[in-house]
């Protein structure tokens, strides 16, 4: 989703990590995760911050690009 918002030059971008960063501090209230995604070679971060609606009908995703460096030693490849 990010990555259709921020690049629409890369077709092969992948999330390789997601880590949640603020956890709800009740049921149904706001949390925040870190995605770190491969963008065609590019390391791109952002901060996801998804808002349930009151009403349990869908979530709201609020989604900003992270201005931390990154550094790409080594990504992890699955094996089939």
């Amino acid at each position: 989703v990010a990555e259709g918002v921020f690049s629409r030059d890369c077709e092969k971008s992948r999330i390789i990590a997601s880590d949640v960063i603020e956890e709800p501090v009740a049921e149904g209230r706001m949390w925040v995760e870190k995605w770190t995604v491969n963008r065609c070679g590019t390391i791109v971060k952002y901060r996801m911050r998804f808002i349930p609606k009151s009403d349990d009908s869908d979530t709201d995703v609020i989604i900003t690009r992270s201005n931390e460096p990154t550094y790409l030693i080594e990504e992890s490849r699955k094996l089939n």
